[in-house]
């Protein structure tokens, strides 16, 4: 049960971090 959390919160994180890249990446092609 325990491994099972801390792998899908390992998932949300890693979510998380393409989310907020994938947004930079948007971010910065609208700039130039």
């Amino acid at each position: 049960m325990k491994e099972k959390k801390d792998e899908r919160e390992k998932w949300e994180e890693m979510r998380e971090t393409v989310c907020k890249e994938r947004g930079d990446n948007e971010r910065e092609g609208e700039g130039s």
